[in-house]
Parts: C-alpha cells; sequence; structure tokens
C-alpha cells in the first residue's frame, strides 16, 4: 500500500499468498480471502473475474540458443494453467515428460539458476537475465500468453475493504506491461 493509501486505512493489512488458483477461487467463494490474482478466469456465482494484464513466456535456456537444440532431459516444466498445459503438450510434445516439474514459477526460477536447463519463463520477470546473457531466448520456440485476472466477491460484507484492495492492485500493477 502507498503511503496515501495506508493513512486513508490505518487498520488495513494486506496478506500475500501464492497458491492454484482453484484453492484462492474457493477461498475468495468463502470469504476467508478478499481478493486474488488468479491464472485462471472462471466466474463463479457472487465473483467477480477482471483481466488485468498478460505475460508474454518465452522459453529460455542456460544452454541452448535453438529449438532443436533443447535436450528433454534438462527441460524444466512449469505448469502456468490447464491452457497452458494443454497448448504445451499440443505444441511441445517431445517435452511433455520432463525430468523436473513444478507447480511453482520461483522453485522452476531457482532451480534453472543453479543447475542449468530450459524453462518458459515471463518476459517482464527475465529482461534483465536476458540483457546480461545469462538465459537465452531460444530461437524456433512458441511463445504462450499467460492471463492474470483479478477475483473478488461480489457479496462481500466490507464493500470498503474490496475496493481499497482492488484500486491498491491496479496501482500496484498499473506499470506491467500488457504483453499481449
Amino acid at each position: 500500500m502507498d503511503s496515501d493509501t495506508q493513512a486513508l486505512q490505518p487498520t488495513q493489512s494486506i496478506h500475500l499468498e501464492a497458491d492454484y488458483s482453484a484453492a484462492l477461487i474457493q477461498q475468495v467463494s468463502e470469504g476467508s480471502l478478499d481478493v486474488a490474482l488468479t491464472l485462471v478466469g472462471e466466474a463463479a456465482p457472487g465473483l467477480l473475474v477482471e483481466r488485468l494484464f498478460s505475460d508474454r513466456l518465452l522459453m529460455v535456456s542456460t544452454e541452448v540458443e535453438e529449438l532443436e537444440s533443447v535436450n528433454p532431459d534438462r527441460y524444466i516444466y512449469l505448469n502456468w494453467g490447464w491452457g497452458y498445459t494443454s497448448s504445451h503438450s499440443e505444441r511441445l510434445p517431445q517435452l511433455r515428460n520432463a525430468p523436473v516439474m513444478s507447480g511453482l514459477a520461483s522453485v522452476g526460477t531457482q532451480w534453472l539458476n543453479k543447475q542449468g536447463g530450459t524453462a518458459y519463463l515471463p518476459e517482464r520477470l527475465i529482461e534483465k537475465e536476458l540483457q546480461e546473457g545469462n538465459l537465452k531466448k531460444v530461437i524456433g520456440a512458441p511463445q504462450f500468453e499467460l492471463p492474470v485476472y483479478l477475483l473478488y466477491s461480489t457479496d462481500s460484507p466490507f464493500p470498503d475493504r474490496i475496493d481499497l484492495a482492488v484500486r491498491t492492485l491496479n496501482q500496484v500493477i498499473k506499470d506491467v506491461p500488457d504483453n499481449k
């Protein structure tokens, strides 16, 4: 929260949590979570879903520069959600059974940095590594769009709190480029 927002709402706090979208949707539906950022734009009764931005996922590697040179035994599969999973399987069947798989990008990124290999990561998060030559963009690899959604309850007993959270999130992400 910026200092102006904090001054207006000194009793509010922000709780950030990483979880799978289904669990977040359930928590917002139950009222145990006010707002969620998810990779799934599924609506449920009493919930509002807004698309905030999109990340462009690029295949990057510490080892190779061309898709044909990617070693399936050195590929790290990061699960970016059901839409990504089906598109990835269809477009890259040779990388379907990666030896390292993770549902959390941070785990896969750490593995990539320490062990080397190839993986799909959001372009905006790896720009510096690409510029410095720590990672190479894999030529010939398909790119994937990863939409990010804001989810909140329309039936909350605390509409002011929801409004504050939505405004604050929009402030925080306004500098995130829409990589469509």
